[in-house]
């Protein structure tokens, strides 16, 4: 969080409270989770989920890296029109932030589809907020109309698909021959587009402001009200 209105010790636009003891005094998106009664935990690595198939029917699972200081992206990330409230600081606009992949992993995702829906990392909040009515204040109206809520990215519209089973075994050598192959193919890209090369053909497109287009397909209310409700304490 970067509290850009300054009402719970920044705003903070840099790593210095890591080494400098600030007190900053906002709430975390977990402690409203459990002041409404919504149990979470950390889950460490595949001991806790691995081969559950009944924890894998009501699993949203979702891998998204850090952005590296841009260094992975030649588009400067789209940013809200001056003035937006809870978009700017010291006149500076924060931004989306730099693109960056995602996966989604989930009986509703399965099926090797791609996603276009514009995200951020305030997205990772809403699906929960979607999901137990536990809704972040900290999130400015621009995001919200903006950003999506990942839910675009789930089919509830068929049946969910069922726990993901391999033939073969998996195996460190495999995995380790997997991630070979897809380095190679990274290599071998085509060189990313300079936007000051005009010769390279036309500059990419921001988005300024844009107003999200489309809508989740199917009900998702299957999933959002769900048996996955039995965490919340009563």
């Amino acid at each position: 969080m970067i509290d850009p209105k300054g009402t719970g010790g920044g705003p903070v636009i840099d790593n210095s409270p890591a080494y400098n003891n600030a007190i900053l005094s906002w709430t975390t998106y977990p402690e409203r989770l459990q002041r409404a009664g919504v149990s979470w935990q950390v889950y460490q690595e595949e001991d806790n989920y691995d081969d559950n198939a009944d924890l894998w029917r009501k699993t949203l699972f979702i891998l998204t890296y850090d952005e590296n200081d841009g260094l992975f992206d030649h588009v400067p990330p789209p940013v809200a029109p001056r003035g937006t409230l809870g978009e700017y600081v010291g006149g500076e606009p924060i931004g989306l932030g730099f693109r960056v992949p995602a996966i989604v992993v989930s009986p509703w995702s399965a099926g090797g589809r791609v996603c276009s829906d514009v995200l951020d990392h305030t997205s990772l909040i809403r699906i929960i907020e979607r999901r137990f009515g536990v809704r972040e204040p900290n999130i400015s109206a621009f995001r919200r109309r903006t950003c999506g809520d990942f839910t675009s990215a789930l089919r509830f519209s068929g049946a969910p698909a069922g726990y993901p089973r391999s033939p073969a075994p998996l195996t460190l050598a495999a995995a380790e021959a997997g991630l070979l192959t897809a380095q190679q193919e990274v290599f071998a890209n085509p060189r990313a587009h300079d936007p000051r090369d005009q010769r390279a053909g036309p500059a990419p497109v921001r988005i300024f402001g844009a107003e999200r287009a489309g809508a989740c397909p199917g009900d998702p209310s299957a999933w959002l009200q769900g048996d996955v409700g039995q965490r919340r304490r009563g």
